[in-house]
């Protein structure tokens, strides 16, 4: 790989317009808060994304509250689905 390197350095290369970019947190992968350092991740149509909001950062008010509901409706939604389930 050293030798690859040196003979073809690294350089910039066009971001395919078949793919999306989004920002995602560098630590938990999840959909960034205030507080996260992000970086961008690429996606092509029909890729799972993170839904959820990352927990390990703090967070403006308004982010909790979406967090919190997010996990009250993930939780409601398995109860949900195992009354049916049996």
């Amino acid at each position: 790989m050293k030798r690859a390197a040196a003979i073809r350095p690294p350089r910039e290369f066009a971001v395919p317009s078949t793919v999306e970019g989004e920002p995602l947190c560098r630590i938990s992968h999840l959909r960034p808060v205030e507080g996260c350092p992000v970086y961008t991740e690429y996606f092509k149509e029909g890729d799972d994304r993170p839904s959820q909001l990352c927990a390990l950062h703090e967070a403006s008010f308004e982010q909790v509250v979406a967090r919190t509901t997010d996990r009250l409706l993930r939780s409601l939604g398995h109860a949900v689905v195992g009354i049916f389930r049996r």
